[in-house]
């Protein structure tokens, strides 16, 4: 993996990432631009998918998102951490944290 894509990596799921604690750890991301999610789903070795949401208006643009999550999130908020703001660097600690006290962690 090259820093180049780590760093591209961590500005998309800064400006339209969402990183959380579901069943595992989680890092999502949801655009209508298809290139640069298939680029990312490229380097983070995950599938992307399309949906159209009906109902919001004919010039709906289909949403593309991504799903990481398990063991791989953890490594790419790990990746990732030092090139994110603020917020989204005490979002990842509060993942760990909370991933840390649960039993069973890291079947996923």
């Amino acid at each position: 993996m090259e820093l180049g894509e780590i760093i591209w990596v961590a500005a998309i799921v800064e400006g339209e990432g969402t990183i959380g604690l579901y069943k595992s750890p989680t890092i999502k991301i949801n655009m209508t631009d298809e290139d640069v999610v298939a680029r990312f789903s490229s380097i983070v070795g995950s599938k992307y998918y399309k949906h159209h949401y009906p109902g919001f208006g004919k010039t709906t643009k289909p949403q593309y998102h991504v799903r990481i999550y398990g063991d791989r999130a953890i490594k790419w908020m790990h990746d990732i951490y030092w090139f994110l703001g603020e917020r989204r660097q005490q979002k990842i600690l509060e993942v760990f944290r909370e991933w840390e006290k649960r039993p069973g962690k890291g079947r996923r």
